[in-house]
């Protein structure tokens, strides 16, 4: 992060920039603008982040030997919706 110190609250700053601001606080907001100033970055929705690790948790649990029959009633999902997640990996 760069030394220069910024008075970052007494400044106006785009609406989502006052977000991010308000959500990560000042230290980790500059460290974010340090760190990908300038770049695009993604950010993927949340219903994608959490059907990625609810997949991995999926695919740990039936390689430690929780059965597909277990799995479909704990997650909801059809037997053949699960052996796609596994088989996939």
């Amino acid at each position: 992060m760069q030394d220069n110190k910024v008075d970052i609250y007494n400044t106006e700053l785009e609406p989502k920039l006052n977000f991010l601001l308000a959500l990560l606080g000042e230290c980790n907001f500059l460290t974010l603008c340090s760190e990908f100033g300038g770049s695009s970055l993604y950010i993927p929705k949340y219903d994608t982040i959490v059907r990625q690790i609810r997949n991995k948790n999926i695919i740990e649990e039936f390689k430690n030997g929780v059965s597909l029959s277990q799995l479909r009633k704990k997650y909801n999902l059809s037997e053949t919706a699960l052996r796609k997640i596994i088989y996939k990996n």
